[in-house]
């Protein structure tokens, strides 16, 4: 049976390590993407680059990439809903893995579990694989 997860950004989010104790404690398991969330939808496609450690520059690319969508182009840029292009992604788990992977070195995953606050340590990164694995298993 698969875990309980909270995900979460770095860009969003601080006092990670002890977000993830309190997760401990309760059961439940933290994936961080740093800087965002959009790391892993870019994987979907390609690698997220290593040089995109701020979250515009993780947007647009996503935006760019047709992953990430606004929902309202009438809006100003700082006030858009964003939505993912499930089409974009759809069957393209596998594809997520091998790129995350591509980033997601192992001296990064060290810096992550030694201190999740010290997000300038592992970027570029996403947890979400771990999630994958752990809901789908293999995740194929």
């Amino acid at each position: 049976m698969s875990s309980a997860w909270i995900v979460v950004d770095s860009d969003e989010f601080r006092n990670l390590a002890a977000a993830e104790r309190e997760a401990k404690t309760k059961g439940v398991r933290l994936a961080i993407s740093n800087p965002c969330f959009e790391v892993w939808l870019i994987d979907h496609v390609s690698p997220c680059p290593e040089t995109f450690t701020s979250t515009p520059q993780c947007e647009k690319r996503a935006r760019d990439l047709g992953v990430l969508k606004s929902t309202d182009p009438n809006r100003s840029s700082a006030s858009k809903f964003k939505s993912v292009n499930l089409e974009m992604i759809d069957g393209n788990k596998g594809q997520a893995l091998t790129n995350a992977a591509k980033h997601n070195t192992d001296n990064k995953r060290r810096a992550r579990e030694m201190n999740p606050d010290n997000v300038f340590a592992y970027q570029v990164w996403t947890d979400l694989p771990d999630l994958v694995y752990d809901v789908f298993g293999s995740g194929n």
